[in-house]
């Protein structure tokens, strides 16, 4: 007999969001706006190739806590060297404008999901996107608090991986505002990021090619330092609860004893 059915929900930065502060390291707890009433917990981080002028971006394989804001449009984040206060267009986007910088949006589920799609609200130049999903078998590390905080960045088995690609975004409401990912991966984690050759490569994201180009704007490419746009809205399936051993269902070798069980009673009746 098969397992209970998957349960699909959306969540909207729009609506159902709560702020836990307005400081770097700051998160936003979203309320599903359909489906079930599971949320999902929303933070900023950032990484860079260095340090600068004490700023924290990325030390070693970390990244650094940013500032996640809730627009019209969705989700934009501000990195370290961005001013939370003002949060000017472009620098109010997830984006990766200045060199060696990349904003990112990490989603907490409390549970393993699929994550179906993600849709933007508006772009600022073009938004090619970086899909990971945690792999480890703990939570990723959190070290400090607030400016301090530093997230686990390492990239590879058991840690970050990259699940795609997806170049050209637009903010319309077609089928280029959003991406589905086709994949039947499942992490508790995800990382949605601006779009950064330090991820790597994915020779299945066919929407990204593989020669990357600053100066290259095509819907049909990945490119590096051009990318910003606003997180509108995430679709993820989760696996219905593993039912307790008390519910659980019989073997085909249990259901056969019982019915014998069952025609030993008649008889004895008869």
């Amino acid at each position: 007999m098969s397992g209970g059915a998957l349960a699909t929900s959306t969540w909207q930065p729009t609506s159902g969001c709560t702020n836990s502060s307005s400081t770097w390291g700051n998160s936003w707890n979203c309320s599903a706006t359909s489906g079930t009433a599971a949320s999902v917990t929303a933070s900023a981080w950032s990484a860079k190739t260095s340090t600068n002028s004490g700023v924290r971006t990325l030390v070693g394989t970390t990244f650094a806590s940013g500032y996640l804001s809730s627009f019209s449009g969705g989700f934009g984040a501000a990195n370290q060297r961005e001013d939370i206060a003002s949060r000017t267009a472009p620098e109010h986007t997830i984006d990766s404008y200045a060199s060696n910088r990349t904003d990112m949006v990490l989603l907490n589920f409390g549970q393993k999901v699929t994550l179906d799609s993600i849709g933007v609200g508006f772009i600022s130049n073009d938004a090619d996107i970086s899909l990971l999903r945690w792999t480890g078998a703990s939570a990723p590390t959190v070290t400090g608090t607030g400016q301090s905080a530093l997230l686990s960045g390492t990239i590879g088995a058991g840690a970050w991986e990259l699940v795609g690609n997806y170049a050209g975004l637009t903010s319309s409401t077609g089928a280029n505002s959003k991406i589905l990912t086709g994949s039947q991966l499942q992490s508790s984690w995800w990382l949605i990021s601006a779009f950064d050759t330090a991820f790597g490569s994915n020779a299945a994201s066919s929407n990204c090619s593989t020669a990357y180009s600053s100066s290259n704007n095509s819907s049909t490419k990945c490119d590096a330092g051009d990318d910003g746009f606003k997180l509108n809205y995430i679709v993820a399936t989760a696996p219905a609860p593993t039912p307790e051993p008390g519910g659980s269902v019989p073997e085909p070798g249990s259901l056969a004893l019982a019915g014998i069980a069952i025609a030993g009673v008649f008889s004895a009746r008869r």
